[in-house]
């Protein structure tokens, strides 16, 4: 577990993609900060809202996310975990995510990773489909306290939705290979890290591991 927090943590996946990939990060990251770092009564609520996330090996599916719309949410949240074991983090909230049908999504993709062994060279791909994960109702920036509006999970998508095949009413091949790319860059710059922490069990002769990746698009840039 240690040695897949580079990918698993996100406070230090992006600490990392920060640190050594910052041009990647300013391009492909919502901006994002230590929450103890924010100062509510400095922040331009007309401007900024954010995601707050717990961070650490019990961070796992969605448990544990605020938003801060106003100084007083911010304020609160930062009293909630300000016994976290590990720093929080906040991120810039997307304001128009691309839609599946109305409905705010993000695509699950898939990447593999295979270790270096002495039969094997490393290996990192990412699979060109992805399931596409949407929320339970259509998306409008207001409402934040619904979940239903904003989280989107399997158990809200309403049947099997799979990128790029469902949003070819919308996207153009070529927008399509342009977020492709983008994913891409992106987990170039995580393997890059990784690589030297790939190491299958010694018994295995081409040890690999497929980890579920989320990215959500937005919409005017792609």
């Amino acid at each position: 577990r240690k040695k897949r927090s580079c990918v698993s943590d996100k406070g230090k996946l992006h600490h990392m993609l920060q640190e050594r990939f910052p041009d990647v990060a300013r391009e492909h990251l919502p901006a994002t900060v230590p929450l103890f770092d924010l100062r509510p009564e400095e922040v331009d609520w007309s401007q900024h809202m954010y995601i707050v996330r717990p961070t650490g090996q019990y961070a796992w599916c969605g448990k544990g996310i605020e938003r801060a719309t106003c100084a007083d949410d911010l304020r609160r949240i930062q009293r909630d975990m300000a016994r976290a074991s590990d720093p929080p983090i906040a991120s810039e909230y997307i304001r128009h995510p691309l839609l599946w049908q109305g409905r705010k999504m993000h695509l699950r993709t898939y990447w593999l990773v295979r270790g270096r062994t002495e039969h094997s060279a490393f290996a990192a791909t990412l699979w060109e489909r992805a399931k596409i994960l949407t929320a339970a109702k259509p998306y409008q920036f207001a409402h934040f306290e619904d979940g239903g509006i904003h989280d989107s999970h399997a158990k809200s998508t309403p049947r099997n939705l799979f990128w790029p095949d469902d949003m070819r009413d919308v996207l153009s091949d070529e927008q399509v290979r342009y977020v492709h790319k983008q994913m891409s860059d992106v987990l170039a710059c995580v393997a890059q890290a990784f690589e030297p922490l790939a190491e299958p069990y010694p018994e295995s002769l081409w040890g690999f591991e497929i980890f579920g990746c989320d990215f959500m698009v937005e919409a005017d840039t792609l």
